[in-house]
């Protein structure tokens, strides 16, 4: 299965940006696309390692799924895209198949967009990895582990650029202000958020599934958790996470979520999902602040399973 994903992504790479230009052991040279034509260098590409880096540019992607993403490479066709996960494929499919006959508009990255490179020289790349690295304390493999870009123009100027993709499908992008001043967060206009579970394509696995709020909250789990872009759920939300048949699903928002809010989103996938269904309780922030210490309070999460049984059993002992 390895070499036919190698196989499929080295396809897929020469038909976007031509056939490699050389082999350094276990590396593929390609021209770097995302070097300025004038100083242009190799995009070395390491297939078995899925990862891919420029030394010129300081491009770099932890995965190939990154890379292909921010080249905006349709993603549709390549079965073993969510090999891992592939109970949501065609899942994912219909639901595109759906939105498309409701409305007519197409999500596209802005115009102004430029992927952010983590060892960039150039004057704007670094202030927007210092907000990263410094300000929100994210390490290089961290950065590089999903798509991120920034705008300098436009309606989103002085804004990081998050994208979110669905089975490879850009179907959303959130952004966060860095460079100007409020609102905090633009997203695109007129878009229906209810089917939007970011971090789909990044699952690891689908045993233990965290909710968060942002974009942000998801590295506090790294591969294991959706952010649903609020603290409420859509039965578009919720069909999505039936089909993914996590074992347990946990709910972490923020600390000023009220826990009655928190427990009635957990009845609501308790009863259209047959996984088990738990909740965490922040002392204060939100997921990224606590990511530091975040087991503590996995280990001392509440199964509100269990909590709804022992309730229901003391219901029929006391209640004629």
């Amino acid at each position: 299965m390895a070499k036919q994903n190698s196989k499929k992504y080295m396809g897929i790479l020469s038909k976007v940006i031509g056939k490699y230009d050389s082999i350094s052991g276990s590396d593929y040279d390609y021209w770097c696309p995302f070097c300025k034509d004038d100083d242009q260098g190799h995009l070395h590409v390491n297939f078995y390692k899925g990862k891919a880096l420029c030394h010129r540019c300081g491009y770099a992607a932890g995965s190939l799924k990154k890379l292909l993403q921010d080249l905006r490479i349709d993603l549709s066709e390549v079965e073993e895209y969510v090999e891992k996960i592939p109970a949501i494929g065609k899942f994912i499919k219909d639901l595109w198949k759906a939105e498309k006959k409701r409305k007519a508009g197409v999500i596209t990255l802005p115009d102004e967009y430029n992927v952010l490179r983590v060892r960039a020289k150039d004057l704007m790349s670094k202030m927007y990895l210092g907000y990263l690295r410094r300000y929100r304390g994210l390490s290089i493999d961290e950065i590089s582990s999903i798509p991120i870009g920034y705008c300098s123009e436009g309606r989103y100027a002085g804004r990081l650029v998050f994208p979110t993709y669905m089975f490879g499908k850009l179907v959303y992008f959130t952004t966060r202000a860095v460079l100007t001043g409020k609102p905090k967060s633009l997203h695109p206009e007129n878009t229906d958020k209810n089917y939007i579970l970011y971090g789909v394509d990044w699952l690891e696995s689908t045993n233990h599934i965290f909710l968060v709020e942002g974009v942000f909250d998801t590295f506090a789990f790294r591969n294991k958790s959706l952010a649903v872009f609020g603290h409420s759920l859509s039965h578009e939300h919720v069909a999505i996470l039936r089909k993914l048949r996590a074992k347990e699903i946990t709910v972490c928002f923020d600390a000023d979520v009220p826990v009655a809010q928190i427990t009635r989103l957990c009845k609501f996938i308790a009863e259209n999902t047959e996984s088990t269904v738990s909740f965490m309780q922040l002392d204060t922030g939100d997921p990224f602040d606590n990511r530091h210490t975040i087991q503590r309070f996995i280990d001392r999460r509440i199964i509100y399973n269990q909590r709804q049984s022992l309730h229901n059993q003391l219901k029929e002992l006391f209640v004629d």
